[in-house]
C-alpha cells in the first residue's frame, strides 16, 4: 500500500513478526511533538501516535526506533514523552517502527510506504510481552558443547545471539513472542534448529538441544587450472591446535570431524589463497587464485645493463590472511643481455627482492605490490660495485693476531645468496671482504673459545676500501658469547609489520619503555614500511652511547609512541 500526501490517523498497530531491538548508542531525550497543522517539509513524511501496554495504558520512556530499508538502517529514534507520545520527521520510503520498554514488553509496526509529503497520526503501538529464553546444548551422549553459536531466524529486524559457555549453557534474553527459528551451530556437530511459537506461559522458557556429530570432512586442493596441488590448509582461522594440515600429492586431506562446520582456507606460495569455504559433509574443494608477477630490470650504476645475477624474495607480507611456506624461498638464477626478470606466481602481497651478481653489492629493492593475476612491471634495481673491507682480527688481551676466524657481514639478507659473503683471517690475523653493502651493515667475528664480536653502523662508499681492526676476547670458559652494540631488543617479521618479540632484561629498549608485542612504525622519523628485517636491524644496531630515535604502535589501542634509545654494548 503507498501512502499519498494524505492525513492518515486512529491506526493500532499489534506486534507483528518484525523486530530488532535498537542498537548502542546514547540514550534519546524527548523529541517535541509537531504541530498537525504544521506544513510537512518539503520531501519529507511526518509520523506521530503513542506507546501503549497490553492494557491500552499509554507508557512514557519507551524507546521508539525507526529503521528505513531491507537493510535496517537506523533513521530515528527518541524516547516517548507526555501520555506515551512520539513524533518523526523523516525522508519518504519503506519504514518500520519498533517500541520498546524495559518492563512492559516489545513491538514492531508492519512495514510501512510512504510518499513524500505523506502525514500519519496516531500511530499506536501496542507493546507485547518478551520472554528469556536458556538451557544446554550437549552431544548425544550427553557430554556438555561449549561454544556452541545460537541466533534467532526469521525475524530479519531482531539481532539476538548468544555462546554456549563450558557447562554448554546458554540464554537469550528479551525475545518477543514471534514465530521464529531458533538455530544452533557448533563446530564438529550438524546444525540443529526449533521452531519458536507466539504463546508466552512465562517468563522464561527452557529448551534443551542434543547436536548430532558430523562427518569426517574430506577435501581436494585444485590450482586455477584445477590441477591438483599439495598446498597447506588451514581450518577455524587456525585458533586451536590440529587446525592446520596440507594436502597430498594428488591434492587430497581429510579434516577430522571435530573441525566441521569451520571455514577452510588453502595457502600455497606461488598462488593466491582459495575462498574461505565451509567445511560440511561430502566433498569440499579450495580452489586456490591465480598468483601475481614481478617484471623488471637490474642495471649497474651507469646504466649499463647486468646480464647474469640472481634475485631472491627478501620480505613478504601478505595481502590478506597468512603466508605458510611449503619450501624455503630460494634465489632465481637469471642471464639475460638486458638485465631483464621476471618472477611469476606470486601469492599477492607486498615484496622486497635482494638482488647481487658477482663483483656487486647485495642490494634490496623498495616495497613491490603484488596483485592476484597481475603483473607489476617497471621495477628498475641497481647494483652498486660494492666495497671492500680488510683488517686484522687479534686477540684483544694478548695483542697476538688470530688467525682462521671467521668473518662476514651480518643479517644482511635473509636469503641465502650464492657465492660467498665471509672470509676467513689468514695466519697474520688478516683479512679481506669483498662486495660489502653500501651500508650500513654489521660485520660478524667469531672465533673458537672467544666471544662474537658484531661491529654495527659501518659504511663503505662503492668500490673503496675501509679499514677495520677487530679485538675478540675470550670467552673464559672455552664456549662463545656475543657482543655487539644495541637496543637490546629482537624483530620478527609479522603480518601487522615488524614486531618486537623479545626485549632484553635491563637492555637499552626496556629502559626506553618498548614492550614485547609492539609494532615499529618509524627508525629516525621514517616509515618503516617496505623496509626488511635486515634493513631495520641494521638501523637499530649502532656504537655504544650513539641514540636512535624509534615510533612504536602499541597493541590492542593502537596508541602511536615517540621514544629515544640510547644504544648500549649488549652481552649475551
Amino acid at each position: 500500500m503507498v501512502l499519498v500526501p494524505a492525513l492518515i490517523g486512529g491506526l493500532v498497530l499489534a506486534y507483528v513478526p518484525r523486530l530488532r531491538p535498537w542498537q548502542d548508542g546514547p540514550a534519546p531525550g524527548p523529541a517535541p511533538s509537531p504541530s498537525s497543522e504544521a506544513p510537512v517539509p518539503e520531501g519529507k513524511v511526518r509520523l506521530s501516535g503513542r506507546v501503549v501496554d497490553s492494557d491500552g495504558e499509554p507508557v512514557n520512556g519507551a524507546r521508539v526506533t525507526v529503521y528505513s530499508g531491507s537493510r535496517a538502517l537506523r533513521v530515528g529514534e527518541q524516547s516517548t514523552f507526555d501520555h506515551g507520545a512520539y513524533a518523526f520527521t523523516l525522508d519518504p520510503g519503506r519504514l518500520l517502527l519498533v517500541a520498546d520498554h524495559d518492563d512492559r514488553g516489545m513491538v514492531a509496526s508492519a512495514e510501512l510506504l510512504l510518499d513524500q509529503g505523506a502525514v500519519m497520526r496516531n500511530l499506536v503501538l501496542a507493546l507485547g510481552p518478551v520472554r528469556q529464553i536458556h538451557g544446554t546444548i550437549r552431544s548425544e551422549e550427553g557430554a556438555p558443547i561449549p561454544g556452541a553459536s545460537l541466533k534467532i531466524d526469521g525475524l530479519p529486524w531482531l539481532q539476538r545471539e548468544a555462546t554456549s559457555d563450558p557447562q554448554g549453557a546458554y540464554q537469550l534474553l528479551r525475545v518477543p513472542a514471534y514465530e521464529a527459528t531458533l538455530r544452533v551451530t557448533a563446530v564438529g556437530y550438524q546444525p540443529a534448529s526449533v521452531r519458536l511459537g507466539t504463546q508466552v506461559h512465562g517468563p522464561d522458557e527452557t529448551i534443551d538441544l542434543k547436536l548430532r556429530k558430523e562427518s569426517d570432512v574430506e577435501g581436494r586442493v585444485l590450482d586455477p587450472e584445477r590441477n591438483p596441488v599439495q598446498a597447506a590448509i588451514v581450518a577455524c582461522d587456525g585458533k586451536e591446535p590440529g587446525q592446520r594440515l596440507t594436502s597430498d600429492a594428488e591434492g587430497k586431506f581429510k579434516l577430522a570431524r571435530d573441525f566441521a562446520r569451520c571455514h577452510l582456507v588453502a595457502y600455497h606460495d606461488r598462488f593466491a589463497p582459495s575462498e574461505p569455504t565451509l567445511a560440511e559433509r561430502g566433498a569440499v574443494e579450495l580452489r586456490l587464485r591465480p598468483g601475481g608477477a614481478i617484471a623488471g630490470l637490474v642495471v649497474e650504476e651507469s646504466g649499463s645493463p647486468v646480464r647474469s645475477f640472481f634475485v631472491g624474495v627478501e620480505s613478504f607480507a601478505p595481502s590478506f590472511g597468512e603466508r605458510v611456506d611449503l619450501r624455503p624461498s630460494p634465489t632465481y638464477p637469471f642471464n639475460d643481455a638486458g638485465g631483464a626478470f621476471q618472477l611469476d606466481r606470486l601469492t599477492p602481497g607486498a615484496y622486497v627482492l635482494s638482488v647481487g651478481a658477482e663483483g656487486h653489492a647485495l642490494v634490496r629493492s623498495s616495497s613491490i605490490e603484488v596483485l592476484a593475476g597481475q603483473v607489476t612491471r617497471g621495477v628498475r634495481i641497481v647494483l652498486p660495485q660494492g666495497g671492500s673491507v680488510e683488517g686484522l682480527v687479534f686477540d684483544e688481551e694478548r695483542r697476538s693476531p688470530l688467525p682462521s676466524a671467521r668473518v662476514s657481514f651480518d643479517a644482511s639478507s635473509s636469503i641465502q645468496a650464492p657465492g660467498s659473503l665471509s672470509t676467513l683471517s689468514d695466519e697474520a690475523g688478516k683479512f679481506r671482504l669483498e662486495n660489502a653493502p653500501t651500508g650500513p651493515f654489521s660485520l660478524r667475528v667469531e672465533h673458537d673459545g672467544y666471544r662474537t664480536r658484531i661491529l654495527a653502523g659501518l659504511r663503505v662508499n662503492s668500490g673503496e676500501v675501509m679499514k677495520q681492526e677487530v679485538g675478540l676476547k675470550a670467552s673464559g670458559d672455552g664456549g662463545t658469547g656475543l657482543q655487539f652494540g644495541g637496543i637490546g631488543a629482537s624483530l620478527a617479521q609479522t603480518r601487522e609489520g615488524l614486531k618486537f618479540q623479545g626485549v632484553f632484561e635491563g637492555a637499552p629498549a626496556e629502559k626506553a619503555g618498548v614492550r614485547v608485542g609492539d609494532l615499529l612504525r618509524k627508525i629516525e622519523g621514517q616509515p618503516v614500511d617496505g623496509l626488511s628485517l635486515a634493513d631495520a636491524i641494521q638501523r637499530l644496531r649502532g656504537e655504544k652511547g650513539s641514540q636512535v630515535r624509534v615510533t612504536i604502535e602499541r597493541p590492542p589501542g593502537g596508541e602511536w609512541i615517540d621514544t629515544t634509545i640510547t644504544r648500549d654494548e649488549i652481552v649475551r
